[in-house]
C-alpha cells in the first residue's frame, strides 16, 4: 500500500489504542479491504463482546484465584458478593457450576449493569446445567454461560414483560440471597466487583 492509500486509510479509519472505538474502526477496515493482516483479523472478532470481556481478552482486567481453592466446610458454603458499597451474602447450591465459581474465589471485577440488574465477568467457564431458566426468581445468583459472568436481576430487564425478571438467556441458578437485591439498583457500571468466602 502506497503511502498516499496508508493516509487516506488513516483519515477514514483511524485507530485509537486504549478505547474501544479503535476496535471498531478496525472492523471496518477488515470489511473494507479483503485481506487484512493476521493481528486485525483476530482483533476484530472481539469487537461485539461485553467491554470486560473485550479488555480481558487484549490485556487482562479480571482477577480470580491464583491459589488453591478455598477449603470446603462441613455445612453450607457462602459468598459476600460486594458492589460498590452493597453487599450481599448468598448461599451455594451443589451443582457443578457452583463448584467451579467455588474453585476460583476470591473473584474481582467490574459491574456492568441491563436494566434492572448487575453483572460481570468471571475466570469460570461452564455449560448450562439444569438449574437454567430464562426467567429468575428474585434472590436467584446466576450464571451467564456463554458470556461466563454472574448476572443479578433484582427488576424488570429490556426485555421482560410486565414486571417478570427475565434474563438475557437461559442462566445456571448457583446459589441463593435471602438479602434484599434491590439495593443493587444504586450500583452503577463501572463499580467494582468482589466475591469472596464468608
Amino acid at each position: 500500500m502506497s503511502g498516499s492509500a496508508r493516509g487516506s486509510l488513516a483519515q477514514r479509519c483511524p485507530v485509537r489504542l486504549g478505547s474501544l472505538s479503535w476496535a471498531i474502526s478496525i472492523r471496518v477496515f477488515c470489511s473494507a479491504y479483503p485481506n487484512p493482516p493476521l493481528i486485525l483479523r483476530e482483533t476484530s472478532a472481539y469487537v461485539g463482546l461485553m467491554p470486560t470481556n473485550f479488555l480481558r481478552r487484549i490485556g487482562g482486567v479480571l482477577t480470580g484465584s491464583k491459589t488453591r481453592a478455598p477449603k470446603r466446610p462441613d455445612g453450607p458454603r457462602w459468598v459476600l458478593i460486594t458492589a460498590g458499597r452493597v453487599s450481599i451474602r448468598a448461599e451455594l447450591l451443589e451443582t457443578k457450576t457452583a463448584d467451579r465459581i467455588w474453585a476460583q474465589l476470591p473473584i474481582y471485577s467490574t459491574v456492568e449493569t441491563w436494566g434492572a440488574s448487575i453483572h460481570f465477568e468471571t475466570p469460570v467457564e461452564t455449560g448450562r446445567d439444569t438449574t437454567a431458566k430464562a426467567i429468575s426468581t428474585r434472590g436467584d445468583i446466576c450464571f451467564w454461560t456463554e458470556d461466563d459472568r454472574v448476572i443479578i436481576v433484582y427488576g424488570p430487564t429490556p426485555i421482560a414483560k410486565a414486571a417478570e425478571l427475565r434474563l438475557p438467556k437461559p442462566c445456571n441458578v448457583w446459589a441463593k440471597t435471602r438479602d434484599d437485591v434491590s439495593l443493587l439498583r444504586s450500583v452503577t457500571p463501572g463499580e467494582k466487583v468482589s466475591m469472596t468466602v464468608v
